[in-house]
């Protein structure tokens, strides 16, 4: 995978967080190779050592600072952007998906001319929670395949195999489902008093099955590359993964497993 670079000093996104407030996260680029999050006076680089999960998203901590959603922002690292310093609230702006955060970082990267460095794992690393699991193999090639395996209830089956380096437009386009289903109502009418993150959400009462399973896979996609993004800071990490019935909880499980 081609290694990318800003080419200015700072990106500042601004948008709403998952509250509606006003926030912002900054993106500056630093010599050093891998990603990292500035805390106060510290920069740190960002591991599967300071993540967590906290209901429904991967959250961040470091002495006093939280960092919340991290995976919207960790999945960024399979463009092959590196070289970067991370400074946000502790709620970024929400979108729902990756897109809006990419498409304004994209016109400002250029490649550096060198490749990304990849790490394989030791063995097979496997972590599950009832019937839900998520695994992760070495298969000797510079590349991740992942397996996505869904059973929604009222909602279908799916099974889905995504590759990178591979597109990830789609992917990132992709939002979130919209979560409790009774809450539809709710944020359909609070968006006429100013509520912003009704388009935010995917909801099951506005596709069909089909494309309801085609979008939860590929957020699902997001989630699992941002968790996988934790591996080490400065290298992408390769295999074979199969997420069954997987979510944020089981892949913090497996990463902070995982040997290398």
């Amino acid at each position: 995978m081609n290694r990318l670079k800003l080419f200015i000093p700072t990106v500042i996104i601004h948008g709403q967080d998952i509250f509606g407030r006003n926030a912002r996260i900054k993106f500056s680029a630093c010599e050093k190779p891998g990603w990292y999050w500035r805390c106060g006076n510290e920069v740190v680089p960002i591991t599967s050592d300071l993540a967590s999960y906290q209901s429904r998203r991967i959250t961040l901590r470091y002495k006093t600072c939280v960092l919340e959603i991290y995976e919207h922002i960790g999945a960024l690292r399979w463009t092959g952007l590196d070289g970067i310093i991370v400074e946000s609230p502790k709620f970024p702006p929400y979108f729902g998906r990756v897109a809006e955060i990419w498409n304004t970082l994209r016109p400002c990267c250029k490649e550096t001319g060198d490749k990304l460095s990849w790490v394989r794992p030791r063995e097979t690393c496997f972590h599950s929670e009832g019937d839900r699991c998520v695994y992760i193999s070495p298969n000797g090639l510079d590349e991740l395949i992942m397996s996505i395996f869904l059973d929604i209830k009222g909602i279908g089956l799916d099974a889905t195999t995504y590759k990178m380096p591979g597109p990830l437009d789609d992917i990132f386009e992709a939002r979130a489902l919209g979560r409790p289903d009774y809450f539809y109502h709710i944020s359909k009418f609070l968006r006429f008093w100013g509520w912003p993150h009704h388009e935010s959400a995917t909801w099951k009462q506005e596709l069909s099955p089909e494309e309801l399973l085609q979008k939860i896979s590929l957020h699902r996609t997001t989630d699992l590359l941002g968790a996988l993004s934790l591996v080490t800071h400065d290298q992408l990490v390769s295999g074979e993964v199969v997420s069954i019935k997987g979510g944020h909880q089981i892949d913090i499980g497996m990463i902070k497993k995982l040997q290398l």
